[in-house]
């Protein structure tokens, strides 16, 4: 793979606003898969994640469609 002279890079994460790390490496990998930049930490990534994989409970009054 090509080096595309990035350096690391900060972003603040939409979710607890926490600053980290992009670093060169990550966004290397991100281009290479034609992936957008993060927008959340680590740690919010795989609370979000897991909050996805939670069930669902659709009963009757839980419904509000």
């Amino acid at each position: 793979m090509e080096n595309l002279n990035t350096e690391d890079k900060t972003i603040n994460c939409v979710d607890c606003n926490e600053q980290f790390v992009f670093t060169k490496n990550e966004q290397d990998f991100f281009k290479s898969k034609n992936l957008t930049e993060p927008k959340r930490c680590a740690k919010c990534r795989k609370l979000k994640k897991q909050q996805r994989m939670e069930p669902r409970n659709y009963n009757s009054r839980d419904y509000r469609g």
